[in-house]
């Protein structure tokens, strides 16, 4: 008769611990990418417009005080599926300067569209003079009455 080798003793325990031990003494790796400081711009000229943006919540804030203004027809079939795009431009004393476009939606057949591209061009002009971050600046506005109408 031949005799068996011995078996490994397998303890989930031990391997437990070893990784444990392998975790404690390993030093943290630093992060791809540290952040530092952000670098002055090297440009021999400064850009004309450098900081001179629009921040994301200064535009939401226009877009709700907008559709505030708005006033779509919510009870009339089929005004919950209007998308209106307005562009205008704000001159440096915050009043609005040049012609308010809607994409042509003013010239529409269907009443709808129509009576809300009006009103769109009406709340442009109803929000002004418009708050010192908005001056001297160009805007695009969609007047969507899906989701003006679902709030009331």
């Amino acid at each position: 008769m031949k005799p068996q080798p011995a078996k490994p003793d397998f303890s989930l325990d031990a391997l437990q611990a070893s990784i444990a031990k392998a975790a404690r003494s390993a030093s943290p790796k630093p992060a791809f990418a540290r952040r530092g400081p952000a670098r002055a711009e090297t440009a021999p000229q400064a850009r004309v417009a450098a900081g001179q943006g629009v921040s994301q919540s200064d535009l939401q804030g226009l877009q709700q005080l907008l559709e505030r203004l708005w006033n779509p027809n919510c009870a009339v079939a089929g005004a919950d599926t209007v998308v209106v795009p307005v562009k205008f431009q704000v001159a440096d004393d915050g009043r609005v300067i040049g012609r308010v476009t809607e994409g042509g939606r003013e010239s529409s057949s269907d009443p709808v569209v129509f009576a809300a591209a009006r009103r769109a061009i009406d709340a442009v002009h109803q929000a002004a003079p418009y708050a010192e971050a908005y001056r001297g600046k160009s805007f695009t506005v969609n007047f969507d009455a899906g989701k003006a109408c679902a709030g009331r």
